[in-house]
């Protein structure tokens, strides 16, 4: 079968990139041909970028003539347009992976274009996930991954794969949440990634879901060791990993006193940068976590792979990026209390949170979770 998968853009996301590297593998090894759909944000209109013009004006004048340097102009004709300062993104590491590692579709920035790849190169099965592909402000265009592009009576095999509203409350906005209603009950299999998405799915869309596992956990921990060269794993830490994606005093706080009682140097995974920021390879990632000692995180993925890798950890709860994400998975394998708000909860709950995690009971629960999750993706290919 020849299977697009249709997932938010990579962007600088390491999550974002393995997971979709996981669905392709699986779906590979089940003896299909895979693409990956290059859906990205459209340019801004002429409109736009006039009114963007005006603001680079403002910003010169507040950054150089007042002295406001936390205002940067920014390029008034970038699908993103920031006017705060923020440090440059340097993710050619990230390229030097993708490459090699998938086959994509040419980039396409409309629902038209889109359209007319998957029909032109008769694809047999879309599948939408995994990630917030449901969340409308991660979305270039939230009908796009409700497939609202393919034409009615389009025999595409429509298949939804641990996709994620990321949060149970308003995930998309009432202007377009009717059609995505409508265009959700075409699909021939529906599963989420969060117990909230059963929910959302049932009480709003009146449709059932299958709670299924992120695709990262479909794989084996010698599939992502495989990707660590020895130099990665040669150059990574056996302290204190600290991977923060929204730095704040409070999570540099919890950080030292972790390392504190630990008795452990820690590392921050993503460096700090006054104006350009280079991250490491998705190997160096990897190996950051096989090696090591323990874990603090403020990401989904960070927490995936504490428990891929089977890691003792602290998830500090990232209520921007999903809330719910973090209480389903950490629910599914019994490790809600690795789960803290804020440095007064590590405080509080210090001697649970340092207690090692009892893995042998969490990987029975991941091996039932894995079979449950592979099978519901067979026999939405097969059915």
């Amino acid at each position: 079968m020849r299977i697009g998968i249709l997932t938010l853009p990579f962007n600088w996301n390491y999550g974002g990139i393995i997971q979709c590297f996981a669905l392709q593998t699986v779906l590979q090894r089940m003896g299909h041909e895979v693409v990956i759909l290059d859906r990205k944000f459209a340019y801004p209109s002429l409109g736009m970028v006039m009114l963007r013009l005006g603001s680079v004006v403002k910003c010169f004048v507040r950054r150089y003539f007042f002295g406001n340097r936390s205002i940067r102009p920014s390029n008034p004709f970038s699908p993103f347009y920031y006017i705060y300062k923020y440090p440059i993104i340097d993710n050619t590491a990230f390229k030097d992976f993708i490459h090699p590692h998938f086959k994509f579709s040419p980039s396409t920035t409309s629902s038209h274009t889109l359209k007319k790849y998957v029909l032109n190169h008769e694809l047999d099965c879309i599948v939408v996930g995994s990630d917030q592909v449901w969340r409308e402000c991660y979305s270039p265009c939230i009908t796009d991954y409700f497939l609202g592009f393919l034409p009615s009576g389009c025999k595409v095999r429509k298949i939804a794969y641990a996709a994620s509203f990321g949060v149970q409350d308003s995930p998309i906005s009432a202007r377009w949440l009717d059609e995505c209603i409508r265009l959700a009950g075409r699909f021939d299999a529906l599963s989420v990634r969060e117990d909230s998405g059963v929910t959302l799915m049932q009480e709003v869309f009146g449709l059932q879901a299958k709670h299924v596992l992120d695709p990262t956990m479909l794989l084996e921990r010698e599939d992502y060791r495989l990707l660590i060269s020895k130099e990665d794993k040669a150059a990574a830490s056996t302290g204190v990993l600290a991977y923060i994606l929204d730095k704040t005093p409070e999570k540099k706080q919890i950080m030292d006193d972790v390392a504190g009682k630990l008795q452990l140097p820690c590392r921050s995974f993503i460096p700090d940068a006054e104006k350009v920021c280079v991250l490491p390879s998705v190997g160096q990632w990897l190996a950051a976590f096989d090696r090591a000692g323990f874990v603090i995180t403020d990401s989904f993925h960070g927490c995936v792979f504490s428990i891929l890798f089977r890691k003792n950890f602290i998830v500090i709860l990232n209520k921007d990026r999903g809330a719910d994400r973090f209480h389903s998975l950490l629910k599914q394998f019994g490790l809600q209390n690795r789960l803290i708000s804020g440095y007064g909860d590590l405080e509080k709950r210090a001697g649970e949170l340092f207690k090692p995690i009892d893995y042998t009971a969490v990987e029975e629960k991941l091996s039932r979770l894995k079979a449950d999750s592979l099978r519901f993706l067979r026999e939405a290919l097969t059915k």
